[in-house]
């Protein structure tokens, strides 16, 4: 009791995403550096001026990988961030169409505020692929800062889309509610799945009629829980982890 009140005293005392961006927005200076990104064949430069967030661009080449060493000329300018960020997201796919270009100049946090909250509905409806969750973390990345909640981050489960603890690492994990349901694999034999030993490992139990099997030679196993399909693998620090396979 007493750990958890002190968890919740510590949450407590952090800022939430509205606060932390008047924050942010508060301590911006006279033509500071927001952030930069490139796409194919385009770099991008936001600043902060004369009150108002300036976009400027710059023809992207493959021998430059330093926004200074560009020759940015103005592009767009934005009244509020908010408006920057209807037009930076107008499409759904903008973290995959863009990639950062880190320069410790930069002060990304203000974007926290619009990323999070994408990302988090995302989330709640798996719409995205494992491949585009390591886009995903590169951005998530750029805006981390400890002085947010980290409950800002939110996570569901991916078969009963219950809310569960936010994990960068296992984005389409299930609860341990889900995980305790009967699982099958391909050929429609009910299986089990644990660790080897405390050392870890996964071990594959299968009932296939009146024996059973018992499997340690994998890493990873499909399987179905109520139809869908799933993967089971170790996870990181002992334990097993059944994520949505798609």
């Amino acid at each position: 009791m007493k750990k958890i009140k002190r968890k919740k005293k510590r949450l407590e005392i952090k800022l939430t995403l509205n606060e932390f961006y008047l924050k942010e927005l508060n301590s911006l200076n006279e033509k500071d550096i927001i952030f930069n990104y490139i796409n194919n064949d385009s770099c991008y430069q936001l600043n902060f001026i004369a009150n108002e967030f300036i976009l400027s661009k710059a023809i992207l080449t493959t021998e430059k990988n330093e926004y200074d060493q560009y020759d940015f000329k103005f592009y767009k300018e934005f009244k509020n961030m908010e408006d920057f960020w209807d037009y930076f997201s107008e499409t759904n796919s903008w973290f995959i169409d863009y990639s950062i270009l880190y320069h410790s100049n930069n002060k990304p946090h203000l974007l926290a505020k619009f990323i999070i909250p994408f990302f988090n509905q995302l989330r709640k409806n798996h719409q995205f692929t494992f491949e585009d969750y390591h886009k995903i973390n590169q951005w998530q990345n750029l805006i981390w800062n400890d002085e947010y909640r980290a409950t800002e981050n939110k996570q569901w489960c991916s078969l009963c889309k219950k809310e569960v603890d936010y994990s960068p690492r296992y984005p389409k994990y299930i609860c341990n509610e889900c995980s305790s349901k009967d699982k099958f694999d391909i050929n429609g034999n009910l299986v089990e799945f644990s660790n080897l030993g405390i050392s870890g490992g996964l071990k594959i139990t299968r009932y296939i009629n009146q024996t059973i099997e018992e499997d340690d030679s994998q890493f990873m196993c499909d399987c179905t829980i109520e139809n869908k399909l799933f993967f089971v693998h170790e996870a990181r620090f002992g334990g097993i982890v059944i994520q949505l396979k798609n």
